[in-house]
Order: structure tokens, then C-alpha cells, then sequence
């Protein structure tokens, strides 16, 4: 606000600038309301989107207007602005709403929501500058400001020198330099963008969560989850593929990252233990019929002595191993399937305690362990990811699950989101300019903004190694909405034929300029949270804002220099 005000010179200007953003944004948020949208960390970026693009609008607006207004009066120069300014802006509108629009075809849903909420704030803000501030103007102005042409005059020198400099003297080497520098920054610099959504990441180092949660992981077995059902193509409780399942777990418990892995199996060792045969005394199968006692019958004199027995029941029944059955000669069973049986029969002793592990106590087809990780970083779950099928057969079913193995599926989808409306973006944007122009040269040029701010929003990424994330990714959409805004604008000028450069420097030049400074000089604010997307955020949208700028400023400016035939409307 405080750089509208220095641009702006005037209080009632900047104050009038804020009305089409609150009414758009105000008027989104109702809709999110009414809806039931849940305000999430996507869709919190459309208030801030509004003020983005919604400024530019009232400040190419009140730019065009204190330069008409000071000749003309207040009624003509309304009238003036309404001509100059409602094709560009409508333009500009339809451009950006329509990229935006394009994240519909996003997998993610927030994604999509976000889309659709900016298409409508955005065109809410572009009618609302484009109808209800003329009306407030009308009615806050009736007085010329005499100061304001002086302020006006006062400012032209340093940035017309700088600019006219760099587009008459050094255009060509600039334009050449700039875009051989953006065709190699942006495809070196998306590939080597880390990737994934780590909530943990998103909260500075100092704060109680993360000490607590690293704490955690060093002194216990890890913080983080994964979940990994199974289905064998045996019998679930069948020896092998208990087997199969203990010799997986123990490669998983390898990894450094692994604190521990539960499972079945030390229920059903800690019960073989207790239940199964000793060392000394192995169970013989039996080779006939049991005996049929008579209870009715005397009882003999030598059976009321229990000493013999005693140290045989200690023995069967408290000195086990602690493995699961594989031997059935050592149990007195004939096969492997009477094992599978035994196994079960342990397992009933356990009841319903073992729900977290098998689907039916019974005869159960599903198993599942849970491996506890002490990071949950991208590169540790895709590791396990990749490991995990490989230490089971072929032909069994393996399905990974749990928290973790969300974060890394979003991370997949964000990844194939970003790349999706990333192109579908530009696709829209650049077949909107061409219907608009009815020009591929002009459509094409339009673009070199967006790639420009896409280029450096990802060097910087890559350089302060900021993770593409679910609310990073959001950020080449905004490049590509005010890229393609700031572009718009100037060719629009460009095409008016009684104007130079310099002229169009001092309104649409000098408005893009403010727009960017005073965004930019805003969000940098956010530097400061302790909420790291958010200062992420700040620094990321301070960079597009500027780059934008400044690509649109002087390479399209080098542009009209010296290869004005690419701009100039041909004359019907």
C-alpha cells in the first residue's frame, strides 16, 4: 500500500485501488462459504492471487487517468481511460482467468478448486475495475490536482534513462542473452527441483514439534508409519510363508531409517514358545487310537502319585522355542497343513488382540506389518517403495499404505499436476492471445514473461532448495497469469500508434512497475514467518513479481526498438 501511495500520490487513489480487490475477494471467500470449500493451503492463495492481478488492473487504471485528467477534465478523461484501458484489461482478464481456469484438468482436487476460484475472482475484479471504480472516481474527483503533473514530470528522468539505454544502446545483446539464458535456466533448473511434501519440513527447526518429533526418533523407534498388506497365494498362517515374511522383515530392518517392523510373527513365537514341545522331549505322532478312559471305573492305587508327571508338563509346556513350527516331525504332525492348523490354534488364544494384523482370526487371507520409520523424507519412502515388493514372491499381492505412503503419492501427483496444468496453462494462454491479437507472433511474444518468471521462481527453488510441493507447484500458474498480464498490457501500448516508447514508459511502463514494486515489497513481508511455507511463499512471489517485471519491461521494450514489424498492427 505504502508503494501505491509513493506511485499513486494520492490517498483517495490508493484507497479507491483497494475497493475492486476486496469486493472480488470478499465476494470468492462468500463463495467458498456458501459452497462449503474448505479453505485449505491452496485455496488461501486466491485472496493473495486477486491482489496480485486485481492491482494491476487499478493501477493501469488510475495511471492513464491523472494523465488524461490533467489536460481534459474529469468526464473526458473517464471516457479516454474507458477506451484505452477496456480492451487491454478485458484481454489481460481472459488470459489470466483462462491459464488459471486450466488447473481443472489437474488429478487433485485443490488444485482444481483453485482453478475454478481465481477464474471467478479474477473476472469479478477485472468488471469491478473496469465499472465500479470509474463510478468512485467520478464521485471522490471533482478538482484537478495541480501538483500532480509536477510529481508527474518530476519522475521522468532515471528510469526513462535507464530503460531508454538498455532497449536503443544494448537491446540486441539483451534480448539474444536473456532468452539463450531462460531456454537453458528453466528445463536445468525444473530438472534438478526437489520433490515432496514433508509437513514436518514445513515447520522451522526451533519449534517444540520438530525437536520433539527428532527426539522421538533418535530415543524410540520412529515417529512415521508404513503399512504393508499382504496377500500370499498359500495359506496366510502357512509355515513358508510365515517364513517368507520373517526374511523380509529382517532386510527391512537393515535400512538405517528403520526403527522396528511389527507383524504376526512374535505372537505366534512367544506362543510356541509357551505351548510347544522342549529340546529334551519331542512329540511322537500317534501310531494308534487314543485310549478310552474309564472314569467310572477304580482308580489304581499308583495313579494318585503326580510326581512323574510334573517334570513332563514343565517341559512340553515351558520350553519351547521361540520360532515359528516349521518341522512337523517335531510337533508329532504328519505335514506342513497341520502345522497352518497349529499356528491357528495359537492365534485363537489371542482373540480379537491381533485385528492390526490378520483380517480373521481363523482362517485369514490378508497380513499386514507396519514398518516404523525414524524419517519420512522422499527418498526413504521411495526406497522402501521400490524394496518392499522385491523381498516377496511374484505372486503374491503387495499394497502399500499409511500415512506415509500418502505424503508419497501426493508427491507423485503433484509432480505430474505441475506438469500438466503447467502446459495446459500455457496451451490456454497462448490460443487466448492469439484470438485476441489475431496474431501466432504476437501470442508467441506474449509468452516471454511467463517464461522468464518460471525460469527464475525455479532457480531459485533449486538454489535455496525449496521442495515442489502442493503449494510451490501453484506457483508457476501465477507466473504464467501475471506474465501474461504485464505482456498484454504493453503490446496493447505498443500497438497505439501515437505512442513512443518513452510515452508508453510513463503510463503503462511506470503502472506495471509500481504494480510489481509494491506486490513484491508486500510479500517480502512474509519472509519473516516461522511457518516455512509461507516465508517460502514471500520470496517466491517477490521473485516472480520482479522478474515478470522486468522481462516484460525490457525485453518486450527491445522488442518494439528494434524489431517493431513483430508488434505493429498491420493496417486493414
Amino acid at each position: 500500500m505504502l508503494v501505491l501511495y509513493l506511485f499513486l500520490r494520492s490517498i483517495k487513489a490508493t484507497l479507491l485501488c483497494l475497493v475492486p480487490l476486496l469486493f472480488s475477494s470478499s465476494l470468492t471467500l462468500g463463495i467458498m462459504s456458501w459452497t462449503g470449500i474448505t479453505f485449505t493451503m491452496a485455496t488461501m492463495l486466491v485472496p493473495i492471487l486477486l491482489l496480485i492481478v486485481g492491482s494491476a488492473y487499478t493501477i493501469h487504471i488510475f495511471s492513464h487517468f491523472f494523465e488524461e485528467y490533467e489536460e481534459v477534465g474529469v468526464n473526458a478523461a473517464i471516457s479516454k481511460v474507458a477506451r484505452k484501458n477496456t480492451y487491454p484489461i478485458l484481454s489481460a482478464a481472459a488470459t489470466t482467468a483462462f491459464g488459471f481456469l486450466a488447473q481443472i484438468t489437474s488429478p487433485l482436487l485443490p488444485f482444481r478448486t483453485f482453478g475454478l476460484l481465481s477464474f471467478i475472482g479474477v473476472v469479478v475484479c477485472a468488471l469491478s475495475s473496469l465499472i465500479l471504480l470509474p463510478a468512485l472516481i467520478r464521485l471522490v474527483y471533482r478538482k484537478r490536482p495541480a501538483h500532480h503533473k509536477v510529481q508527474q514530470k518530476r519522475g521522468r528522468g532515471v528510469w526513462l534513462r535507464v530503460e531508454s539505454s538498455l532497449s536503443n544502446h544494448h537491446g540486441k545483446a539483451l534480448l539474444f542473452i536473456s532468452l539463450a539464458l531462460v531456454a537453458l535456466i528453466l528445463p536445468l533448473s525444473y530438472s534438478n527441483l526437489e520433490k515432496g511434501t514433508n509437513i514436518l519440513a514445513f515447520f522451522s527447526k526451533s519449534s517444540v514439534l520438530v525437536q520433539d518429533t527428532e527426539s522421538y526418533n533418535q530415543r524410540m523407534q520412529g515417529s512415521s508409519s508404513l503399512s504393508v498388506m499382504l496377500k500370499p497365494s498359500d495359506s496366510a498362517l502357512h509355515p513358508q510363508t510365515l517364513s517368507t515374511i520373517e526374511r523380509a522383515i529382517q532386510e527391512l530392518e537393515k535400512e538405517p531409517f528403520v526403527g522396528s517392523v511389527q507383524s504376526i510373527l512374535p505372537f505366534v513365537k512367544r506362543m510356541n514358545q509357551l505351548l510347544g514341545p522342549g529340546d529334551e522331549l519331542p512329540i511322537s505322532p500317534a501310531r494308534e487310537a487314543e485310549p478310552v478312559f474309564d472314569f467310572f471305573s477304580d482308580v489304581p492305587p499308583d495313579t494318585t502319585s503326580w510326581e512323574p508327571y510334573e517334570p513332563q508338563a514343565t517341559q512340553a509346556g515351558g520350553q519351547g522355542r521361540y520360532e515359528i513350527p516349521l518341522d512337523p516331525e517335531r510337533y508329532g504332525l504328519e505335514d506342513e497343513n497341520q502345522l497352518s492348523s497349529l499356528i491357528a490354534q495359537y492365534l485363537l488364544l489371542y482373540s480379537s488382540s491381533l485385528d492390526a494384523f490378520i483380517d480373521d482370526p481363523l482362517e485369514p487371507e490378508h497380513l499386514l506389518i507396519t514398518i516404523l520409520l525414524k524419517g519420512s523424507d522422499t527418498q526413504t519412502l521411495r526406497h522402501l517403495s521400490d524394496l518392499i515388493p522385491t523381498l516377496f514372491p511374484s505372486s503374491w499381492t503387495v499394497e502399500i499404505g499409511g500415512g506415509e505412503a500418502v505424503s508419497l503419492a501426493l508427491t507423485d501427483l503433484v509432480t505430474k499436476s505441475q506438469i500438466i496444468s503447467l502446459f495446459s496453462s500455457l496451451i490456454a494462454v497462448w490460443l487466448l492471445v492469439l484470438l485476441t491479437f489475431r496474431s501466432a507472433k504476437l501470442a508467441t511474444i506474449s509468452m516471454i514473461p511467463c517464461l522468464f518468471a518460471l525460469a527464475a521462481v525455479f532457480a531459485a527453488m533449486a538454489i535455496f532448495s525449496i521442495k515442489l510441493d502442493i503449494i510451490t507447484s501453484l506457483l508457476a500458474a501465477l507466473c504464467i497469469g501475471v506474465g501474461i498480464d504485464y505482456a498484454i498490457h504493453l503490446i496493447a501500448a505498443f500497438q497505439r500508434n501515437d505512442q513512443d516508447l518513452a510515452t508508453i514508459m510513463q503510463t503503462t511502463g511506470k503502472a506495471i512497475l509500481a504494480n510489481a514494486a509494491s506486490v513484491a515489497l508486500g510479500f517480502s513481508g512474509l519472509l519473516f514467518s516461522r511457518f516455512i511455507p509461507i516465508a517460502n511463499m514471500g520470496l517466491l512471489f517477490s521473485i516472480a513479481m520482479i522478474s515478470a517485471s522486468l522481462s516484460a519491461l525490457l525485453i518486450l521494450g527491445a522488442i518494439k526498438v528494434h524489431y517493431s514489424s513483430l508488434i505493429t498492427r498491420r493496417n486493414p
